[in-house]
């Protein structure tokens, strides 16, 4: 931005991408006319397939992500195997373009040495960087592997200036900011560290901050946080007197902001897209490599060019995402579907592998169509055989399968196009790609492989150091296993203070309040009496928006002052939010007890100890995990972790509202399931109208040896009305509601 600072003023104008108008930071035609001094960033492309890499490579990206085997955020997409990414790198290279290499999903305890394999060998290829999540595989890639590069994934949720201090203080090399940030937010953060940062800028958003869905693994253990999301937000539900897709939102188009990012300094420009086909990734690098290249006055028409070409990518409907305000309204239509595709019209008749359809564009042999089934909210994939053209709008199409729902009034949409160079198994001009990989030539190809085998022997040696018994710990002096307690301790949880006198029946020894305002107020000068032998633990919520850091720092700084000690952080940015509140660190940490929440994502024993390592001295498990996986997780590792057994679980945390809202009614699911809506701190909560409940499954959790159960009562819906009468002991109160186990009694995927 120059030496100068710059305010942002706003003006109106209208978008191609929509009719409604949209907010513009500074003067849009002014401020593009003049000429950056700032470095181009780099154009960041999904390789879902061997096609779409090609087509990343052949447009115009300066790098590429790809997922190997199936530990990555696209679980269900066409991942590579070890080999086939080392020849890809190698590929990238040859091509004088950065490979990285997406690792971010949360792992089980059982797959920990599948990820010693992977980082071996990725560590052999060269792989420009790793872009992870979990803080297990942070710990052993820092550990085995130090020259690795590693990104902080946007699961993480890094989402203001102290998420971003934290990652770099962990020695990552670029974090990946949480898609829900402003442009203005995004400044701010930047000013504040010289880490490198990546920006969505293309692609599908989330109803929810990545890394705090559970609505997938709750409604069905496939969790998002392993890449296994079935998209709920997808579905249609019913809310008020109407149905439609109330949590699926357009996708992210910022063709308009590339240069101000570029004048922010932002490092990389992500596309996201590793599970869209190839023609799509074309047509999208391409048309954001033609405003990054384009200077001066050619911007302007640089931008509309290149609009017309993502128009064309098969997308969905677009939008600026959270870009100009924190809260876009116009980012959801709930009237529309929210497949991606192109229109083509609705299905009169259906006749045997033929469909009769009434619309405005026809489609062409070899195209991928699809389905979509508006009275059961179910979609199917077809291909197009052939095409006869009508009078009045009408075609005929023959399909390659017998639809698997009948009835009128589907609608048909196309999803990717013959007309592609890159449909198909080929790859650049129309070369298979079995020929492509042969240019790496005999001696390299043997290179790669020598590299696999290296590294899958090296990471046999290095699985064996992973699982010692553990060294001594701080909070955890005898080392080794820990000696199984009589009775784990409880904590209860709570946003209102007065619910305390309805739960005085239960025994619990420790109270974590969350840090509102009233509630600083009321304790800031110490504890009670009725608290003198209990723990006072105040809790800070997983999202703090950019403008509110100021406000927490204020209470955390007097909360201090006034000699409380206890905080429970909910994101790795809360550990150096609290570090900067300390007059004197790290002697004053000493002084300092922090506990995990769920929120931070600890699915494996690896992970506990790295949470330990950054700061959280009393680490929570996710609610996600399964019993087996809890139990050896924690079986032989002496490490004393929490977890919450009961509680209204926020299904998705989201910065969205709209005005089709509602927090007074729920909303139901064609399946008859019903949820609740409403704000906490500023975000949207979607709550289930059954709490997690694992209350009456006490062998199971004294048999996974937990040290703390949370009964937390900070969230309940509107629907859900608290006892007036004190509640007489635990097992009233697992029968205040019919609660789920979530994936505790099943098999977390």
């Amino acid at each position: 931005m120059g030496n100068k600072k710059r305010r942002f003023r706003v003006k109106k104008r209208t978008s191609a991408t929509s009719k409604r108008p949209m907010t513009l930071y500074h003067g849009r035609e002014q401020s593009l006319m003049r000429k950056t001094c700032q470095d181009s960033p780099e154009l960041l492309a999904p390789a879902g397939t061997k096609d779409a890499f090609w087509a990343a490579i052949e447009n115009g990206a300066d790098a590429v992500y790809l997922g190997v085997s199936n530990l990555n955020a696209r679980a269900a997409g066409r991942n590579f195997s070890i080999e086939e990414t080392g020849r890809l790198i190698e590929l990238a290279h040859l091509n004088d373009k950065k490979a990285f290499v997406a690792l971010n999903c949360l792992v089980k305890e059982s797959e920990l040495g599948q990820v010693v394999k992977i980082l071996a060998a990725l560590n052999e290829f060269g792989a420009d960087a790793l872009i992870i999540q979990d803080l297990g595989v942070w710990s052993i890639a820092r550990r085995f592997f130090p020259t690795l590069p590693l990104h902080a994934s946007t699961l993480m949720t890094i989402h203001n200036e102290y998420g971003v201090r934290q990652a770099e203080r962990m020695g990552f090399a670029r974090a990946v900011l949480a898609r829900e940030m402003t442009l203005e937010e995004t400044l701010a953060v930047k000013k504040a560290t010289q880490l490198d940062l990546e920006v969505f800028v293309h692609g599908a958003l989330c109803f929810t901050y990545s890394g705090l869905c559970m609505f997938s693994s709750f409604s069905g253990g496939r969790s998002s946080t392993r890449g296994r999301c079935v998209q709920p937000c997808r579905r249609r539900f019913t809310w008020k007197t109407g149905t439609g897709s109330f949590f699926s939102m357009d996708d992210l188009c910022a063709l308009d902001f590339l240069h101000d990012l570029k004048r922010i300094g932002i490092k990389s420009l992500k596309i996201e897209g590793r599970l869209r086909p190839a023609h799509y990734v074309a047509q999208v690098i391409k048309a954001y490599r033609m405003v990054l290249d384009a200077n001066g006055n050619k911007i302007i028409d640089a931008i509309k060019e290149a609009r017309e070409l993502v128009r064309e990518a098969l997308g969905r409907p677009l939008c600026t995402g959270y870009l100009m305000s924190p809260r876009p309204r116009d980012a959801i239509s709930p009237t529309r579907t929210a497949n991606t595709g192109k229109f083509l019209g609705k299905i009169r008749k259906f006749s045997g592998k033929r469909l009769l359809v009434v619309g405005p564009a026809p489609p062409s042999p070899g195209d991928r169509l699809r389905l979509v089934f508006p009275k059961t909210d179910t979609q199917q994939g077809l291909n197009c055989i052939d095409v006869r053209v009508m009078k009045d709008g009408l075609f005929s199409v023959g399909i390659d399968k017998f639809p698997g729902s009948g009835g009128t009034g589907a609608l048909l949409f196309k999803t990717d196009t013959t007309r592609s160079r890159f449909a198909g198994k080929k790859g650049v001009d129309g070369a298979p790609v079995q020929a492509l990989v042969k240019r790496l030539g005999a001696d390299t190809l043997k290179r790669i492989d020598k590299a696999a085998q290296a590294g899958a022997s090296s990471a046999e040696r290095l699985a064996q150091r992973l699982n010692r018994p553990p060294v001594p710990e701080q909070g955890n002096s005898r080392g080794g296993k820990r000696k199984r307690m009589r009775r784990a301790t409880i904590f209860i949880k709570v946003k209102e203070i007065e619910l305390l006198e309805r739960l005085r029946h239960i025994e619990y020894q420790g109270l974590i309040l969350e840090m509102t305002g009233d509630n600083c107020n009321r304790f800031m000068k110490g504890k009670p009496g009725w608290l003198r032998h209990r723990e006072l633990i105040w809790a800070l919520p997983p999202i703090i928006e950019q403008s509110n850091i100021a406000r927490f720092q204020a209470r955390l700084r007097a909360l201090i002052a006034n000699g409380h000690r206890n905080f429970q952080l909910s994101n790795i940015g809360h550990i150096a939010l609290l570090r900067s509140c300390l007059d004197n660190p790290p002697k004053a940490e000493a002084t300092v007890r922090t506990f995990g929440s769920y929120t931070l994502n600890l699915l494996n024993s690896q992970a506990v100890r790295a949470a330990r390592r950054i700061g959280i001295n009393y680490p929570q498990f996710t609610v996600e995990t399964d019993f087996k996986n809890a139990k050896a997780a924690i079986k032989g590792h002496g490490l004393p972790v929490s977890i919450t057994v009961y509680g209204f679980i926020p299904l998705f945390t989201s910065r969205m509202d709209h005005s089709t809202f509602s927090e007074r009614m729920p909303v139901t699911s064609i399946r008859g399931e019903k949820y609740h809506w409403q704000r906490s701190w500023g975000t949207g909560l979607l709550l289930s109208e059954h709490p997690l409940s694992l209350l009456g499954y006490r062998k199971l959790l004294e048999d996974a040896d937990f040290a703390a159960w949370i009964i937390d009562f900070s969230n309940w819906p509107r629907g859900w009305k608290f006892p007036r009468r004190p509640i007489k002991d635990i097992k009233a109160l697992s029968r205040l509601a019919r609660g789920r186990s979530f994936n505790f009694t099943g098999n977390l995927e």
